[in-house]
């Protein structure tokens, strides 16, 4: 049996969802990420709000759980990049493509605003997760920056 999923357009009324699935993934996965569980656990109502007005964020429901999360937006100093952020699939439910599948209709929300490109960093001990951007149709940049002591990102980008 093919499970079947439902990507949804995050709006301000979703912020509780929003919050628990970057919650969880900041649990399960917080070496992929700039931000931590510690920081954005203290994040009050207007400020997951905020973060939803800034960014466009895409979630893939399992029924009425959401099980993958991802987010962009227009860079500030060139509107023609879209920066993916967040990016993250329940352990559980790996192996279906959603990561891409969230990508993908980053990437259709973008164009229309004049992005031609979408960009991300990974972080370089995350192999899996840079396995996906590949299949994504990423390719390296060749730039990369030290978030912290020991974890390297890596810039990837694509043209769309």
């Amino acid at each position: 049996l093919v499970e079947s999923f439902r990507i949804h357009l995050v709006r301000p009324s979703d912020w509780e969802a929003l919050r628990d699935i970057r919650l969880r993934s900041l649990l399960a996965d917080p070496q992929a990420f700039t931000s931590t569980h510690e920081e954005e656990s203290q994040w009050q109502e207007s400020r997951w709000k905020q973060s939803i007005e800034d960014c466009k964020w895409l979630m893939a429901f399992s029924g009425l759980r959401p099980v993958a999360v991802a987010g962009g937006y227009i860079q500030q100093d060139s509107e023609e990049l879209f920066n993916i952020i967040g990016v993250w699939t329940d352990p559980q439910y790996r192996g279906h493509s959603l990561a891409c599948q969230l990508i993908d209709n980053l990437a259709q929300l973008a164009k229309p605003l004049g992005v031609n490109a979408l960009r991300l960093a990974v972080v370089e001990s995350n192999d899996a997760a840079r396995t996906a951007f590949v299949r994504a149709g990423f390719e390296s940049t060749g730039e990369s920056f030290d978030l912290a002591p020991g974890k390297t990102c890596q810039r990837m980008s694509k043209v769309i």
